[in-house]
């Protein structure tokens, strides 16, 4: 088969153990970055409701878990990187988000 000789097979190699290579829906190959346990950026005070995540999820891979319990949406919005939590996080609070992002 012709096919499998013109695939140049280096070209969907992941570039880290945290990736994988996924396809568009038109069929155009790209990299997925499992970012898992990420802390999100901010102050964890009791006081403030904001906070950053480092890249922009794709679809509706973004959990967010306080005290290791999933929040699903709960108490918290997200618009693009950004978080604002409807009750802000104490300091004693484990906080974390896992989601998936084109590298």
């Amino acid at each position: 088969m012709a096919l499998a000789a013109e695939i140049d097979i280096d070209q969907f190699r992941p570039h880290s153990p945290n990736t994988f290579f996924g396809f568009d829906d038109d069929g155009v190959p790209f990299e997925v970055e499992f970012v898992e346990s990420e802390v999100p950026a901010g102050i964890i005070d009791g006081v403030n409701l904001n906070f950053t995540i480092a890249k922009l999820p794709l679809g509706g891979s973004f959990k967010l878990y306080r005290n290791l319990r999933l929040r699903e949406g709960v108490d918290f919005t997200r618009t693009g990187q950004d978080i604002v939590m409807g009750l802000p996080p104490e300091s004693t609070d484990v906080f974390v988000a896992d989601y998936r992002a084109a590298v």
